[in-house]
């Protein structure tokens, strides 16, 4: 499998999560870091606030992926099949 057609498969899978889906994981490592502060343990609260900046690190650069048309998709696939076409040896 090559590299553009990793990337397609992703754009595919990515859409936006509904409200709840996007309030839970954020809200799971604010969790974490109140339960820190409850418990006075700087360690959870360090894991928690690293949790959430990773988090925002990954929908930062997942934002950035451009999603494709229908059109689009086919060009890319069908420009992907005629470089392997051309690739591929024949018996």
């Amino acid at each position: 499998m090559n590299d553009e057609n990793i990337q397609i498969n992703r754009i595919m899978i990515l859409r936006r999560p509904t409200l709840p889906r996007a309030l839970i994981a954020p809200g799971l490592q604010l969790t974490l870091i109140g339960v820190g502060i409850a418990t006075d343990s700087a360690a959870m609260q360090w894991s928690g606030f690293v949790a959430l900046c990773l988090m925002a690190l990954a929908a930062a650069v997942l934002s950035r992926i451009e999603p494709m048309t229908v059109e689009e998709a086919r060009q890319t696939l069908d420009t992907i099949e005629a470089k392997e076409a051309l690739h591929t040896p024949r018996p």
